[in-house]
């Protein structure tokens, strides 16, 4: 779901994903920085509608996401748009992930992690 992101050459979504890498090497033991492949990262970062995972309850994959451990909070969802900035588009993306409820991943362990986004404070429970 979301935007598709198999071209990866986004000049901008490379430098934020550099400035990002350098924020979590600072902070290492504070933040936990995920970054999707168009950022440098290694996976897509998926927004839900439900705890449920599936394509029906995907809303978006957004370009990165900052989790503040000691506070437990989700202090950041990063949208990069390099090509359309219509306000309308724009609008559209801020919505879209104003939707969603849940980031779903795999975590260290191998197992699945259901972070609750509230907003707007975006704190977050491990479900």
């Amino acid at each position: 779901m979301g935007e598709e992101k198999a071209n990866l050459n986004h000049p901008l979504h490379q430098k934020v994903g550099e400035i990002l890498q350098k924020l979590q090497k600072l902070n290492d033991d504070q933040y936990e920085v995920i970054r999707d492949p168009a950022c440098g990262g290694k996976q897509n970062i998926p927004l839900f509608l439900t705890r449920r995972k599936g394509n029906d309850t995907e809303i978006w994959n957004v370009d990165a996401l900052i989790i503040d451990k000691e506070r437990d909070k989700v202090i950041a969802v990063i949208e990069i748009e390099e090509t359309n900035i219509l306000p309308s588009h724009i609008a559209g993306k801020f919505l879209t992930i104003a939707l969603a409820k849940y980031f779903i991943h795999y975590n260290q362990k191998d197992t699945l992690d259901h972070l609750y986004l509230s907003w707007p404070s975006l704190n977050y429970h491990k479900a």
